[in-house]
């Protein structure tokens, strides 16, 4: 991160933090909000005028996880301390007119989209209530109510950080466990013919000298169920194989396209400059 972005990124948190709110404030709790839950938020619009109709939200997130950050990718020198500021309108507009049922009240699904998320440690968020129209100096528009800073609590699915999913799936382990089941079974039903064939061998009577062509023909059956079991056995337990890891490779393959589309979403937001 260049020493020029680090500078309006640190003017940008300075003017969150000392801009004086006006005319109303939000009446909500901001604590133990979680990533992906509701929250309704409510201000006083009793002190609002008529021609401030209508509103709008935005919301913004004070990125200080890029601290190591210079802007070459190399995290070396020169990206202390930097700060990242994103801001982003969560609503289309609010209230026709101060006789309005909703001028007071707006209800934000999928905290913090369409901001993405960051740890508590790394990033803090906030939202403004604005009036139509340009503020009295016409820069931008008129602020009427800022929340104070909040921290949103990691995804459900988070094993510490929003780059580490969890993507380990009961179905994979269910689609081994019947693997090994189905391979079991085969080798048992092997077993089992080997076992009968050496049985009817054994109950067969001891062959005399002049049943040498009968000790022939048994042996030839021997060989024959030795054969039959190793050509069933083995291509089907290497197709069980070949079945179950070509389903456990696609299952694994959606898993990551659908969590790589969840982080991409999260992640188109606006960048102040």
């Amino acid at each position: 991160m260049t020493p020029a972005c680090q500078l309006r990124g640190l003017i940008l948190l300075t003017s969150l933090l000392f801009t004086i709110i006006a005319a109303t404030e939000f009446t909500n709790s901001f604590a133990n909000l979680s990533y992906g839950s509701t929250i309704q938020l409510t201000w006083d619009a009793s002190s609002i005028p008529p021609e401030a109709y209508p509103l709008f939200i935005t919301a913004q997130l004070i990125d200080k996880g890029d601290q190591n950050d210079n802007g070459n990718g190399n995290g070396n020198g020169g990206g202390g301390g930097a700060v990242t500021a994103y801001k982003m309108n969560i609503t289309t507009s609010i209230g026709s007119s101060s006789s309005s049922s909703s001028t007071n009240t707006f209800e934000w699904t999928g905290i913090p989209s369409p901001l993405r998320w960051v740890p508590e440690g790394e990033g803090l968020y906030q939202v403004e209530l604005h009036r139509s129209g340009p503020s009295d100096d016409g820069a931008g528009t008129a602020l009427l109510a800022k929340s104070p800073f909040f921290a949103v609590a990691q995804p459900p699915y988070a094993s510490g950080t929003e780059e580490e999913p969890s993507t380990s799936s009961s179905g994979d382990e269910v689609s081994f466990v019947s693997f090994l089941f189905a391979l079991t079974s085969v080798m048992a039903h092997f077993e089992e013919g080997i076992v009968l064939t050496e049985k009817d061998s054994a109950e067969q009577p001891t062959p005399s000298d002049d049943d040498s062509g009968d000790e022939g023909g048994s042996g030839a059956n021997k060989r024959l169920a030795y054969g039959v079991g190793f050509a069933v056995g083995i291509p089907s337990v290497v197709g069980l194989s070949l079945v179950s890891w070509c389903l456990w490779k696609r299952r694994r393959r959606v898993l990551d396209e659908k969590s790589e589309e969840e982080r991409r979403a999260r992640r188109r937001d606006f960048v102040i400059d």
